[in-house]
Order: structure tokens, then C-alpha cells, then sequence
């Protein structure tokens, strides 16, 4: 999707320039590189997540940014007010799903 790979690449630079992101402090993922770690899977997705958060402490700045397509499903655990779970669309999500919110590290910090 070349309209969200310009996002990435419009993003990134942003973040560094305006807020002091470096950028060896980034993982980015996008479905045209080449080496499978950095194409935008399911696992490739959540593992970069966990690396955000994993060292996190109380007063620190993190970013994700995610440009893809999301949506909704039935929430089956009954934690959402409305019913629903929020989900993105992993590049493989034709074989291995969708990813719900409730397997997402952000969701056990709120």
C-alpha cells in the first residue's frame, strides 16, 4: 500500500525532527523491504510492539504509529463497552487473521 508507506516515510522523519525520536530507536515496518523482519506480519507487528514497551517506565514518551487498514469485531471476552474489539490488518492477515486489541501490550497498560 503505497499511500501508507509515504505515511511511514513522512512520519518518521517528523517524530525525529520535532520530538527527538532517533531513529536507531525505531523499528519500521513496511511491506516493500526486502528482509522478512521488517515486513509488516502479524508476528513482525507484536513482537515490535513488546519491543516498545518492554523497558517502559513511568513519564516515558513512546510512539507507535500504524498506517493500514483496521476495523472492528465481536468482542468475545465482554471488556468492551460497546461490544466490540478494535483490530488492525496485519500484511498476511489473509492466513493468519487479524490482530484484536486485546493481545496488544498497549491494552494491559490503560
Amino acid at each position: 500500500m503505497n499511500g501508507c508507506i509515504n505515511d511511514v516515510r513522512k512520519i518518521a522523519p517528523f517524530i525525529h525532527d520535532r520530538y527527538g525520536f532517533a531513529y536507531e530507536d525505531m523499528i519500521i515496518l513496511t511491506d516493500d523491504q526486502q528482509d522478512q523482519r521488517f515486513q509488516p506480519t502479524r508476528a513482525n507487528i507484536i513482537r515490535a510492539m513488546h519491543w516498545l514497551v518492554k523497558d517502559a517506565r513511568p513519564n516515558d514518551s513512546l510512539f507507535f504509529h500504524f498506517s493500514g487498514h483496521g476495523g472492528q469485531t465481536e468482542d468475545l471476552d465482554g471488556d468492551e463497552s460497546d461490544g466490540l474489539d478494535e483490530t488492525i490488518y496485519p500484511a498476511d492477515f489473509k492466513k493468519v487473521g487479524m490482530i484484536v486489541d486485546d493481545v496488544l501490550p498497549f491494552y494491559e497498560m490503560r
